[in-house]
């Protein structure tokens, strides 16, 4: 549950899309959005238990100069400190499939606002989701809401 590890990740799954020629770097682009997304809502929402209103003011104490961690708080409480984010990939000619798994508590994924509906862009009403829909032809989760899974498919024009 370490934030710090997201970004070498992205880079590295755009890197493997690219030079598997899956997609265009508009495509590389979204997929490294789409997947930043996931992990950190894994971190953040699902092992970290942080909800948005908690990411806000916590970001509120920082401007105000009180230093005030809550991501690395959390990430050495109990039960938090000892859950992890599992990612499994699969790359082969036709597709990226990456399945991102965290240890807590889930979610019901379909109470979620479809792109395009009302409130689908609002950030605590589930826009990095929107993101993930957006930028991946397949997005599925698990009955628990912990786990999901996501699907680039080659594209025809690269």
């Amino acid at each position: 549950s370490d934030p710090g590890l997201v970004e070498p990740l992205v880079e590295l799954v755009q890197q493997m899309v690219a030079g598997m020629k899956l997609t265009d770097a508009t495509g590389r682009f979204r997929v490294g959005s789409g997947l930043k997304e996931a992990l950190l809502n894994a971190i953040h929402r699902g092992n970290l238990e942080i909800s948005f209103q908690q990411t806000q003011d916590a970001r509120v104490s920082l401007l105000e100069g009180k230093g005030d961690d809550l991501v690395k708080s959390r990430r050495g409480q109990m039960p938090y400190k000892d859950r992890r984010v599992a990612v499994r990939i699969k790359l082969d000619q036709d597709e990226a499939r990456v399945v991102i798994r965290d240890q807590g508590k889930g979610f019901d994924p379909t109470t979620v606002p479809a792109a395009g509906q009302p409130g689908s862009l609002d950030p605590d009403s589930g826009r990095g989701l929107v993101l993930m829909r957006s930028f991946f032809d397949e997005v599925t989760f698990n009955r628990e809401g912990n786990e999901v899974t996501l699907v680039k498919r080659r594209e025809s024009a690269v």
